[in-house]
């Protein structure tokens, strides 16, 4: 489990999910803990996305039909600033459009010149 928080005193930043604010939640990128077949079968994170390439690499495991769990205890802290890459709105957007369509693409059936 991860637990998100801004540090005391600061403002919380605008990128700041409702949801963190209700404790701890199950998928961050730096509490995966996957077997070595599990890594070859779904492949690395796309090193050629500024943002998002954790979740390219959830949806891709989860198109190969990888179960996803997680553990009952936090497992990481991870700190919420103005500063971080996610705080660019637009940019996450761009991201996330990005890795739908990614994952569209590889779903769709094809042809034989493909």
């Amino acid at each position: 489990m991860t637990e998100a928080f801004v540090n005391p005193g600061e403002p919380r930043p605008p990128h700041f999910m409702p949801g963190w604010e209700a404790g701890p939640y199950s998928w961050h990128a730096g509490t995966l803990i996957a077997r070595r077949a599990l890594l070859d079968t779904v492949g690395p994170f796309d090193e050629t996305l500024r943002l998002g390439e954790d979740i390219d690499w959830l949806a891709r495991a989860k198109e190969a039909g990888v179960r996803i769990g997680h553990a009952e205890h936090l497992a990481l802290r991870y700190r919420v600033h103005r500063a971080s890459m996610s705080s660019d709105t637009r940019a996450v957007q761009d991201a996330m459009l990005t890795v739908l369509r990614k994952s569209v693409r590889r779903r769709q059936p094809r042809g034989p010149d493909a």
